[in-house]
């Protein structure tokens, strides 16, 4: 997906969920994954297809909690068992974690993919990321 596609279809859905102002934080939590080879594993189509099964509940029963539902799906996304890190000092591996450092920081990182059946971070962090940052 080009980044303009995903960026609008991306608008189209958070419009449509009355979200507008999330395009901010999502936007930039995509581009640290974007050095994950595409052929491998696409955040944008998981956050897309995410986002639109997300509406389709909410289209169903409008009673749902919108926000703690992204924070539960979002926190169970495959991404979060991806490893990021630099090696720094020779062996010493610094992993970076994609809530918190910045973008330009995953542009020289090297990938282990799938390393672990758990998400880094915990997944009671990046709910809490999603619930500070998607309201």
């Amino acid at each position: 997906m080009t980044d303009s596609n995903f960026k609008n279809s991306l608008s189209i859905i958070l419009g449509e969920l009355g979200k507008k102002d999330w395009a901010t934080p999502l936007l930039q939590l995509a581009e640290r994954f974007n050095c994950i080879p595409a052929e491998e594993y696409s955040f944008e189509h998981e956050l897309l297809n995410m986002l639109h099964n997300i509406h389709s509940a909410i289209s169903t029963d409008n009673s749902l909690p919108l926000a703690q539902l992204v924070a539960i799906r979002l926190s169970a996304l495959e991404c979060w068992t991806f490893r990021f890190f630099h090696i720094e000092a020779g062996s010493h591996h610094k992993f970076l974690n994609p809530l918190t450092d910045s973008t330009p920081s995953f542009k020289h990182t090297y990938l282990q993919i799938n390393l672990a059946n758990s998400a880094f971070p915990s997944t009671d962090i990046i709910k809490r990321w999603a619930r500070e940052n998607l309201r």
